[in-house]
């Protein structure tokens, strides 16, 4: 590599992209990860680091580039009592697993929902709760993450049948009588009502705000577990407690045993058993298909 110039790898976090950048000196390359390392770009968090020559990565720690490379972020996960966690990046080969592993997206993260039920319910029931669903089930599924096993469904019972048609009649009500917030209101943990695609067309329903970027937001809507984009000034308030007395309808699960293709299965119900949880986050409770679904 010309040590004239410089290049930059750019990753997006969240579901994970990245790119690489060629600058002409190290002094743009500074200015770039000065200006953009660690910030927010349509929702995903940008880390911005140089680019050694592959030659020179095993004494990188000599490079006269005053630009250090950012330590590896810990993963903080919930642990079964409901307390967090501290995953090491650091786990010797002998420990790690032989099959394939996923991440976990974030809007499954237990971080992120430990917030999201504070902010929404002032309590975390629903985890505690959910953990003790097993044996056989049926799901109906509001979103899946294609090429992974993860996906969000309503464990169908007859409470949560009762608790949805109350829920979305309550919303239907009112929602036109909700008054639209204002763009000082609206930041991350802001709980508000937004118009939700669900597929056959749009409705209103609870979510939390997750992001701010300029007149954007990025919402995750707790009924359905799925997160969207939508302009800031489009939110309507949503703050009285008695909008959310009903618990999230929906909770995440992952299949035992393959994945999700890119067919879109949203709006379908799986029947199967429920066989614990997730060892890694385990408010996620693993699913095993029947042969016919």
């Amino acid at each position: 590599m010309d040590p004239t110039k410089s290049m930059l790898e750019i990753f997006l976090l969240r579901r994970l992209s990245f790119a690489f950048v060629h600058l002409t000196s190290v002094e743009s390359q500074q200015q770039a990860i000065e200006r953009l390392h660690e910030t927010s770009f349509s929702g995903r968090r940008l880390l911005v680091r140089p680019v050694f020559p592959s030659n020179d990565r095993k004494n990188s720690e000599h490079t006269n580039s005053p630009v250090g490379l950012p330590a590896l972020e810990s993963i903080t996960t919930l642990n079964c009592n409901g307390s967090s966690i501290e995953v090491n990046h650091h786990t010797p080969d002998s420990l790690k697993p032989k099959k394939t592993c996923y991440a976990v997206p974030l809007e499954m993260r237990g971080y992120l929902l430990v917030n999201m039920l504070k902010d929404c319910f002032k309590h975390l029931n629903w985890i505690a709760f959910m953990r003790r669903r097993n044996g056989d089930a049926a799901l109906l599924v509001t979103d899946t993450f294609p090429k992974s096993p993860f996906f969000w469904a309503m464990y169908l019972t007859e409470e949560v049948h009762l608790n949805m048609l109350e829920l979305f009649k309550t919303l239907a009500d009112v929602e036109s009588t909700q008054p639209f917030l204002q763009r000082k209101d609206v930041k991350r943990g802001t709980r508000c009502l937004a118009e939700c695609n669900l597929g056959d067309g749009e409705a209103w329903n609870r979510c939390w705000v997750m992001e701010v970027i300029e007149d954007l937001s990025v919402v995750f809507f707790v009924d359905f577990g799925r997160s969207a984009t939508v302009l800031a000034k489009s939110l309507r308030s949503l703050e009285n407690m008695a909008f959310w007395q009903v618990p999230p309808l929906t909770q995440p699960f992952m299949l035992q045993d393959g994945i999700f293709n890119s067919e879109n299965i949203v709006g379908s119900i799986l029947k199967g058993k429920i066989n614990g949880c997730c060892e890694n986050e385990c408010h996620i409770l693993k699913f095993a298909k029947t042969a016919e679904a």
